[in-house]
């Protein structure tokens, strides 16, 4: 409106009768050269065409072409312009593609500026010249994209358009961007040998710093240095145009940038060298980039042990004193090599020096001081950094937390209500312009995590979080989101975690963060809401967005004691829907849920599930067990207890000692090789396996089995010693084989070997007097008899004086009403 109220003026004050004054097309374009907005300018364009079309050329719509390609996806609105002049007019020249097609490849649309190269080529009014091509080429070199730039050299080629020294380096910091500096050494040389052919592509001193800035990036210092010590030799020689038009020789001799670009991969003697021979070479000098580069290799040696980095560090920074500027660029490097090298006192010395230092100054000294433990020197000088009005960025704050939770005080670092305080008193000092979380999320962190921890109750830590993260300014970042979502699971706030994750503000790719996601799907699983989390999983995950395999697992293990359907279809989705190979413990989970599943099956369910004839649990489970196998994965004696017990319950007692016998340890120690009983050195089957194997034993009526089983667990020094479960087992399979004296020699060598404890003991009765008892608690109706029988022939053979009570409990593995009383009367 400023503008457009300027040329009303300049008609209405400076025109008269005699002589009227117009805006032409240069006033025109000086008013649009000052719109940066596409909209401005083509809002512009309009009134210019309605108050004074005579004055709209070619001219003006360019300059509203060139504002194009300052706008995003201002491409679109270049192209409009052009197809307007087309038809409209003002006739496109030369320099209205160049705009288009500067436009288009500033903003990616490569193709599209390439089919208005083709365009080009068939209009009549416009010849396709070399120019046309540098906007598309610098667009190119950016992506480091060769192939495509090799393309459109040779088209031009074809064309018959000139291929300049310009075109070449824009190639040849295309060969740089990609990473391919054996090519771009390559084509220089072919250039400097082509050059008395073809003048026009000689190379100029811009081609060779273009191609040890590409050595550079690859880290190939020698070949760096040789093409800089040829320069300096005075090897080459190269054609530059001169005043009269023509093509002289010249030697191409190295300049500042070409060192620095050397420095910027040499070694820290190397670079130091480098250096001083610039310092003692006339015509050239060193400057901040020299220091900057030079002091860098210190550093990045220093990290990687050079011994020789540090006294190179202390010689730059003496001459960079002599004989370069003392910017923030150059003693904002001195200080963090000083960081590295953990010198605090010089990282400060030097911020001292500065007259107005910045913020990556501080944020090195700052880090210095974090490291060897000084919080409060650290805090210091951030509340320094607020005096002075110098922005802390997101470092500054990471370094800041960094200081507070590994400080040397003693007094702070055990105790969370003072790191707390210490953090709060940093958020109540912060900028307003800084509390947001994209600049102080770690402060914010930090602040969740401590508060939670003060708090007394699980409630009030919850409470206590969450009144910081809804008091954050602006959107929460993920690492503050994260937290926030760990203390909800730490207090086993499920739908709180829930509800912060759909409104969460952490979004990848336009979905929730994956962290995120596993977290609150792992505090669903934790609570026992394996349903919510599958509906979390449902909605937020896939094959192209995987999940984590321990937050599935903690589906599989959640789901497994209500739902093993849902355990056994989750664990055979997970490749094919979710992308994540099973694990160890993912089948662990899934072969328990079987197991639990047949076990309360056969315990309510037995006589359905005998007449049902589907598939049962322990089938499922040993069908797991064979997949971890074929997939090559070891299960723990865990997994294989459950696999056990699951056909203990199921009493396939050939199938729970099958799969004890592909154990080494457990064939070993069935074998008939006595001598081989105390070789064993492989992980035995723990009690649990061999107790779940004598059960199904037991249930299967192989009284045989168990007993051999037991005599060899006996015989070897390396098997886990047999318990009352053990005894229990076998004792009601002698006992349904009607093995009386069998089982009554059993029961005396189990006491005797102190598998189980004798029941006889002396206790007070209900009168205070002491009484010998036969306490047959935690004994099965079999163990009872045995005990019982053991007791009389004593009285036979010893004669006591006094009798024994029977304290009768109730029986071990008894149905309906289980008492011992019958059994053992």
């Amino acid at each position: 409106e400023f503008l457009l109220g300027m040329l009303n003026e300049m008609v209405r004050e400076y025109s008269h009768d005699e002589v009227l004054v117009d805006p032409n097309s240069y006033t025109l374009s000086a008013v649009l050269l000052g719109v940066d907005d596409i909209t401005e300018s083509l809002e512009l364009l309009r009134v210019f065409e309605e108050e004074y079309d005579g004055a709209v050329t070619t001219q003006v719509f360019n300059v509203a072409l060139a504002t194009c390609s300052r706008n995003e996806n201002g491409w679109q609105r270049a192209l409009t312009l052009l197809q307007r002049m087309k038809k409209l007019g003002p006739t496109p020249n030369e320099d209205s593609y160049a705009l288009a097609i500067q436009a288009c490849a500033h903003q990616g649309q490569v193709r599209v500026a390439c089919s208005l190269l083709d365009e080009i080529r068939q209009a009549r009014n416009c010849h396709i010249t070399e120019r046309l091509y540098i906007p598309l080429l610098k667009a190119l070199a950016l992506k480091g994209d060769i192939g495509v730039v090799e393309s459109i050299l040779d088209s031009m080629r074809e064309d018959s358009v000139a291929v300049t020294t310009q075109h070449m380096n824009l190639y040849l910091s295309t060969i740089s961007n990609g990473r391919n500096s054996t090519l771009a050494l390559e084509v220089l040389e072919e250039l400097v040998e082509k050059q008395a052919d073809d003048p026009l592509v000689s190379p100029d001193i811009y081609s060779f710093n273009t191609v040890l800035a590409a050595l550079s990036k690859d880290g190939k210092y020698e070949d760096a240095k040789s093409l800089l010590q040829r320069m300096t030799d005075r090897v080459f020689e190269c054609q530059v145009r001169d005043k009269r038009g023509g093509f002289s020789y010249t030697e191409m001799r190295p300049d500042t940038v070409s060192y620095n670009s050397v420095i910027q991969c040499s070694p820290p003697r190397a670079a130091l060298a480098l250096v001083q021979e610039m310092k003692m070479t006339r015509g050239l000098g060193v400057n901040s980039i020299t220091f900057v580069n030079a002091i860098k290799r210190c550093r990045d040696a220093f990290k990687k042990g050079d011994p020789y980095a540090y006294d190179c560090f202390l010689v730059l920074m003496q001459l960079a004193r002599e004989d370069a500027p003392m910017n923030s660029y150059v003693v904002g490097s001195m200080i963090w090599m000083a960081e590295s090298a953990n010198d605090y006192k010089l990282a400060i010395s030097l911020l001292r020096q500065m007259s107005v230092p910045n913020t990556v100054c501080y944020n090195g000294v700052i880090k210095s001081l974090s490291k060897q433990g000084f919080h409060r020197e650290a805090l210091y000088f951030y509340y320094e950094m607020q005096k002075a009005a110098v922005p802390s960025n997101r470092q500054t704050y990471q370094f800041l937390v960094y200081s507070i939770q590994k400080t040397k005080n003693r007094e702070v670092l055990s105790s969370s209500k003072k790191k707390f305080n210490l953090l709060e008193g940093v958020a109540s000092q912060m900028a307003e312009t800084e509390k947001d979380c994209l600049t102080s999320g770690p402060l914010w962190t930090a602040l969740l995590k401590y508060s939670a921890a003060i708090a007394p109750r699980p409630e009030q830590r919850y409470h206590s979080a969450r009144e910081i993260f809804d008091s954050l300014v602006g959107t929460a970042d993920e690492e503050t989101t994260i937290e926030m979502l760990r203390i909800c699971s730490q207090t086993g706030k499920w739908a709180e975690a829930i509800e912060l994750l759909h409104c969460s503000d952490v979004y990848s790719a336009g979905l929730v963060s994956m962290e995120c996601l596993n977290i609150a799907i792992i505090t669903c699983s934790k609570a026992g809401h394996w349903d919510e989390a599958l509906k979390l999983l449902h909605l937020y995950g896939g094959k192209d967005r995987a999940v984590s395999v321990y937050s599935l697992n903690s589906i599989v293990k959640a789901a497994g004691p209500q739902a093993p359907d849902v355990s056994v279809k989750l664990l055979n989705d997970m490749e094919n829907l979710y992308g994540v190979k099973p694990n160890r413990q993912s089948y662990a989970h899934c072969i328990v849920a079987c197991n639990q599943a047949e076990h309360r099956e056969m315990k309510y369910f037995s006589s359905e599930v005998e007449e049902a004839g589907s598939l049962r649990w322990f089938e499922c489970a040993l069908s797991l067990y064979r997949r971890m196998a074929e997939e090559g994965i070891e299960a723990s004696v865990q997994t294989i207890s459950s696999v056990v017990s699951a056909c203990e319950a199921a009493g396939e007692w050939q199938r729970a000692i099958g799969v004890l016998q592909e154990l080494p340890a457990f064939a070993k120690l069935l074998g008939n090789n006595a001598e081989a009983l105390d070789e064993i050195e492989v992980e035995v089957p723990n009690l649990y396996c061999i107790n779940a194997a004598l059960s199904a034993c037991e249930k299967g009526g192989a009284w045989l089995e168990a007993i051999t089983i037991y005599e060899k667990i006996r015989a070897s020094r390396n098997a886990p010693k047999p318990n009352i479960v053990t005894v229990n087992s076998l004792l009601i399979a002698l006992d349904r084989a009607g093995q009386t004296e069998l089982s009554l020699g059993l029961y005396r060598q189990a006491i005797q070997e102190a598998y189980i404890r004798s029941p006889l003991r002396r206790r007070l009765d209900i009168d205070g007097r002491h009484r010998l008892m036969v306490d047959l608690h935690n004994h099965s109706g079999p163990m009872a008899k045995c005990a019982v029988r053991d007791y009389f022939e004593d009285i036979v053979q010893r004669k006591p004086m006094e009798d024994a009570v029977m304290i009768v409990g109730k029986g071990n593995r008894s149905k309906e009403e289980p008492v011992l009383r019958s059994t053992i009367v």
